[in-house]
Parts: C-alpha cells; sequence; structure tokens
C-alpha cells in the first residue's frame, strides 16, 4: 500500500506538469523532481488536513492506516464487498467524491472542478471536527468571499488573522469560535513580548547596540499595551488558552506552562529588566542546553529568532478557501 500511494503521488505531479505544461501555476509538489520522485509526499503533508475534514475517517498516523488498510485487503472477510462500493470496509475508511472515477489522475489539474469544490465545501460543513473552525463558520454563513476580499486588500505588514477577527467580531458566526480566536490573538501578544525581550538579549551578546536599541524601545511600546490589557496575563487567561488549544487543561506542570505563567506574573507585578531577562534566559538555556544563542558567539548581523505576530496558519487556510470559492464559482 505505502508503494502503491507513493507511485501514485509521483504520477500525480507528472499528471499535473503534463496538463499545465502551457501555464505552471503555484503549488505542484513535486514538479521539479519528477525523475526522482515527490520527496515531501502530499499524502503526509496533508494527511491530518483529511483526517480533520472527515475524508479519511481515522484518528490513526498514516503510517497505521496503511497498516490498518492492508490488514483489511490481505485478510477478507464476509463482511466485505466490492472494494468500489461504499458498504465495504475498505471504502468506509475513505470518503469518495459522487463524480470520483478510477483514472480521475490523468486529467487532473491544480483548480477544482465544480464537483471537487462541492464536495471539500460539504466536507466542510459536514465534519465535527472543524465545526467551530474559522473556514467552516465562513461557508456555513456564506462569509467566505468577503472574507478573501478583506484580506486581498490587506496592505502589507497587517496583522491579517487580527484584521479578520476585528470584520468577525460583529459577524454571525459561532460564538465559541469568536471566543477562540480571541483567546489565540491574546497568547500571541503575551508570548511576542517574551520573544521581543529575548531577541534583545540575542542583540546585546552579539554587540548588535543598534539592534538591541530598537528591541529596547520596542518592548516598552508592547509594556505599555500590556499594562492596558493586564487580565490577559491572569492564570485565568492561560487557563482559557489551554482549553481552547487542546480541549482540556494541560498538564501545568510541562516546562513551556510553567514558563508562561512565570512570564505573565513577572509582567502583572511590574517585574525589574533584570528578573525578566532572568526568567528568558532561564528557559532559552533550558530549552536549547549548550546550543542556546544565549551561550554562543554571535554574528552583529544575527537575523529574529523566534515568534512575531502569529497567523495561525490563515494564509495556508486562505489559500484552499479560494480554491474551493473558484471552483465552486468561476468554473461554474
Amino acid at each position: 500500500m505505502a508503494e502503491f500511494i507513493q507511485q501514485q503521488e509521483n504520477q500525480l505531479a507528472k499528471n499535473l506538469v503534463r496538463n499545465h505544461s502551457e501555464n505552471m501555476p503555484y503549488g505542484i509538489i513535486g514538479k521539479d523532481s519528477l525523475e526522482k520522485g515527490v520527496a515531501r509526499r502530499p499524502s503526509s503533508v496533508y494527511w491530518n488536513g483529511l483526517r480533520q475534514f472527515g475524508i479519511a475517517k481515522t484518528d490513526v498516523s498514516l503510517k497505521d492506516f496503511i497498516e490498518q488498510f492492508e490488514q483489511y485487503a490481505n485478510y477478507p472477510n464476509d463482511a466485505h464487498v466490492d472494494d468500489d462500493e461504499q458498504l465495504s470496509s475498505l471504502a468506509r475508511m475513505m470518503t469518495k467524491s459522487t463524480d470520483y472515477h478510477p483514472n480521475w489522475s490523468e486529467s487532473a489539474t491544480i483548480a477544482l472542478s465544480k464537483a471537487e469544490a462541492e464536495f471539500l465545501r460539504d466536507m466542510l460543513l459536514l465534519s465535527k471536527n472543524i465545526e467551530y473552525s474559522i473556514p467552516a463558520q465562513l461557508v456555513k454563513h456564506k462569509l467566505l468571499e468577503k472574507a478573501l476580499e478583506l484580506d486581498d486588500a490587506l496592505e502589507s505588514g497587517i496583522w491579517r488573522i487580527d484584521a479578520l477577527y476585528q470584520w468577525l467580531k460583529s459577524s454571525a458566526i459561532s460564538s465559541q469560535t469568536k471566543s477562540c480566536l480571541e483567546k489565540a490573538l491574546e497568547f500571541c501578544f503575551v508570548l511576542e513580548g517574551a520573544h521581543i525581550r529575548y531577541n534583545s538579549l540575542i542583540a546585546e551578546r552579539a554587540n548588535n547596540t543598534a539592534s538591541q536599541g530598537l528591541l529596547v524601545e520596542e518592548f516598552q511600546i508592547w509594556l505599555r499595551e500590556a499594562q492596558k490589557h493586564r487580565h490577559r496575563f491572569k492564570l485565568e487567561s492561560i487557563n482559557e488558552w489551554y482549553l481552547c488549544a487542546f480541549g482540556i487543561e494541560k498538564n501545568s506542570n510541562s516546562r513551556t506552562r510553567q514558563f508562561i505563567e512565570q512570564w505573565c506574573n513577572l509582567i502583572m507585578n511590574n517585574a525589574t529588566e533584570d528578573k525578566l531577562d532572568k526568567c528568558i534566559k532561564q528557559q532559552a538555556i533550558a530549552n536549547k542546553g549548550p546550543r542556546c544563542l544565549l551561550k554562543k558567539a554571535l554574528s552583529d548581523q544575527q537575523d529574529w529568532v523566534g515568534m512575531r505576530k502569529l497567523e495561525f496558519r490563515w494564509p495556508t487556510a486562505k489559500i484552499i478557501l479560494q480554491d474551493i470559492h473558484e471552483g465552486l464559482y468561476v468554473s461554474a
């Protein structure tokens, strides 16, 4: 089964390149390594997405899924019927679109057909795993086209997921979705401050006084904003972040959780910069040990390290939603 998937992925890459020979689009995985075969396999890249959409009806890894599939295929029982029928045990493991045909790969293009777009739209709406996700809510409440237009109109450098949230706050989408996105943005803001401070320490070690000065100034701007929103640094807020991210509160003894709590507590109590820096250094060294940048000789051109404002994969989700939208309406 694993070899079959590999062969099919290699062949699909070749078919897509052939079918787009006159106008090569962005996004064909493996187009530059057709002879050697696809290096980063789509089945691996998109496996979690296939599960979340309910296309792959399983919670296991791709490796375990292949093993299960092979067991069904190699040891059939009386409950099995023809593999092409949705009633068979094999067929139940994967959901097919209504217009599926065995030779679909031969005519495949990067653009979705109307039937393919409808299939993905319906899976978005029907999958309980992603019922309260932003993509599902945009589709459910017929806000997709407007959301895409809004994002396209943003200037470079704008925090895109925040702009989307500001618009969605007064929309009809689920209050659960709004709350989860709000908590995600809060988390991002709180941790960005720690990373500004971390990069200031790196600049200091690299003897880059110009960069350090800018980062110290940036941190002061962040700190003034943090003091306006002190509720974001309370333990209750941290619990809510973890609840939104994991469904249940994650073990509070984890190193990351301990650091977040310590950082928030220091900010809440107006700790000195020395105490803030000590907290940052301890976490960095605990994470990386001797590989920590704060223990190395650094170039004065050291780039930014760590997170900035997170987009929470909205740009990637937008590409998928754009493809669905174009398949539904442009190709109609």
